[in-house]
C-alpha cells in the first residue's frame, strides 16, 4: 500500500525549530494554575466560590418536553 505524503505535516517538521513562534505546534505543554496566575493576586482568584445556578427553562419549555416524551410535566 502507498501512503501519500502528508505535506502539512512534512513542511512543519522541516521547519519547526527555525522559526521564533510555532503557531502549529499541537503538543502543547499545559500551564499551572501558579504559571497562570504569575504576578497576579493569586488568594483574591481563589477565594470566591464558584457555583453554576439552576436553569430549568420556561414552563411552556417543560410542557413540550413533557408531551414529547408522552409525560406530565413537573416542576
Amino acid at each position: 500500500m502507498r501512503i501519500d505524503l502528508f505535506r502539512m505535516e512534512r513542511t512543519q517538521c522541516l521547519y519547526e525549530n527555525e522559526v521564533e513562534y510555532n503557531l502549529s505546534e499541537s503538543g502543547v505543554r499545559p500551564l499551572r494554575l501558579e504559571e497562570l496566575l504569575e504576578g497576579e493576586d493569586r488568594a483574591g482568584f481563589l477565594v470566591p466560590r464558584l457555583e453554576i445556578s439552576g436553569v430549568d427553562g420556561s414552563p411552556e419549555l417543560c410542557e413540550r418536553i413533557a408531551q414529547f416524551h408522552g409525560v406530565a410535566a413537573h416542576r
